[in-house]
């Protein structure tokens, strides 16, 4: 109806505000576990569109890169999907990611992912005995890559509720050290109303993962998105909330605006 749509673009405009009001009293902070999580490769946002939406996805993710922003949103999909990416980042860092989606049945759908961050000719220096001499001269170069495995499942429990969860084998080397462990996301999605849905995710809840006898834990993170679309005029919107172990809350919000559905 007319009034539920006004209810939500409501709700959101009230959430976007909220959120911009409160950027402020982070901004100039430094939260104390900032820099003690590795595998830090796993906070980048993956797909064009959920990027372009503020990376506001748990609660709208729809298609085969769900595996990432929210599993359980994986049974929306309408067909098997695949899709690749290559991304180029300042400093010459590449990231490489593939994905598929399978449908088993009505209910239930799969995935299985590989990702892949590198990074090469980062020159080698030594620390000499003497601070004050700084460091050696350039002794070579060497390299840096990340690697990510996912199996993903999707399962219908009835009209409202839905989960996912994905396994993940992660991998971090610089130079000749590396290190490799397992983690978890698991995500749910709820149907407040049609076309309005609740997401919740917990990220990267796994071990430590052990570099040179060093242990790191991985970036946790728990997220909750609200995302609706408005059919009629072509319109999705959507708002998140994360709660990152290494920094501080996080808001985004997004706007997608579909002409003549393209």
């Amino acid at each position: 109806t007319s009034e539920r749509k006004n209810n939500v673009l409501s709700l959101f405009f009230a959430l976007s505000v909220s959120a911009f009001l409160a950027l402020p009293a982070f901004s100039a902070d430094i939260h104390p576990n900032a820099g003690k999580t590795s595998a830090s490769f796993l906070k980048l946002g993956l797909g064009a569109r959920a990027i372009g939406m503020g990376e506001s996805y748990a609660g709208i993710a729809d298609d085969v890169y769900a595996v990432y922003w929210n599993p359980a949103g994986l049974n929306s999909l309408t067909q098997n999907e695949i899709t690749a990416m290559h991304t180029e980042w300042f400093q010459d860092i590449r990231y490489e990611y593939a994905s598929a989606a399978l449908r088993l049945d009505t209910k239930s759908v799969c995935a299985f992912s590989l990702g892949g961050l590198y990074l090469s000719g980062i020159e080698r220096r030594t620390v000499l005995e003497n601070p004050e001499d700084g460091p050696s001269l350039p002794e070579g170069t060497f390299g840096a890559y990340d690697i990510l495995a996912v199996a993903s499942y999707s399962s219908k429990l009835d009209e409202s509720w839905t989960l996912g969860a994905n396994l993940k084998g992660v991998y971090e080397s610089i130079d000749i050290y590396g290190g490799f462990t397992v983690a978890v996301d698991v995500g749910a999605m709820y149907k407040i109303a049609p076309n309005v849905n609740l997401g919740m995710v917990l990220q990267n809840f796994g071990p430590h993962l052990s570099i040179r006898e060093k242990y790191y834990w991985l970036p946790l993170n728990i997220k909750i998105g609200l995302g609706f679309k408005i059919p009629e005029v072509n319109l999705t919107g959507a708002f998140d909330i994360n709660q990152p172990i290494d920094n501080f809350t996080k808001f985004s919000a997004g706007l997608e605006y579909n002409h003549d559905n393209l």
